[in-house]
């Protein structure tokens, strides 16, 4: 009798995709961040059902698993690196607004400066209260950056002249320097500290 070996079992194949996985995962923990991270996690469970699904004929298992590990760390990484690359951008963009809303403010203390001094025969007003009825809001008197609105943000200047400082903010308020408004209605932002 002649009896035929039994057949040998076709050796499993390694799953491309649990491969690919772990590259990318590789790649973005080390180059490219969340770039490569999210299609290496991806990429890591369509290759875990695969592989499952085969019944033996793939194996890859832990490349798969290794990848979406990777694949995780490097979106971690990738993440916390973009957001320490926006806070800045966030902090500036954010100061700009507020020094906007303070020039406004100012422009409109100045402009009633301007009438109070129109209605009062050329003479500068003395305080702040002095142009409390002629705003029609108190908020107004304070720059959305003070901690304090319990007083007043501003301080009325002497003088009164076209190029006499009128209104001067109080320091503290803004990184680098603080709001002026001038004799003529015009506000700027003067430096205290340079820009580096």
């Amino acid at each position: 009798m002649n009896e035929q070996p039994p057949p040998v079992p076709a050796a499993a194949k390694t799953s491309v995709l649990a491969i690919a996985s772990l590259v990318l995962g590789i790649l973005s923990v080390f180059c490219f961040g969340f770039l490569t991270a999210i299609p290496a996690i991806i990429l890591g469970i369509v290759a875990l059902v695969k592989i499952n699904r085969a019944a033996g004929a793939k194996t890859g298992q832990g490349l798969a698993i290794a990848g979406l590990a990777t694949g995780g760390v490097g979106l971690i990484f990738g993440t916390a690196i973009l957001a320490a690359l926006l806070l800045p951008a966030v902090a500036n963009a954010r100061e700009r607004a507020l020094r906007a809303a303070c020039m406004s403010n100012e422009r409109q203390i100045a402009l009633v400066y301007l009438t109070y001094q129109q209605e009062h025969n050329g003479q500068a007003p003395q305080a702040l209260d002095d142009l409390r009825k002629l705003v029609g809001n108190d908020q107004v008197f304070h720059c959305p950056a003070d901690r304090d609105p319990g007083q007043p943000s501003y301080q009325l200047m002497p003088g009164g002249k076209v190029g006499d400082i009128i209104l001067r903010e109080k320091p503290g308020n803004h990184r680098r320097g603080g709001n002026v408004a001038y004799g003529d209605g015009h506000v700027e932002f003067q430096r205290t500290v340079p820009d580096r």
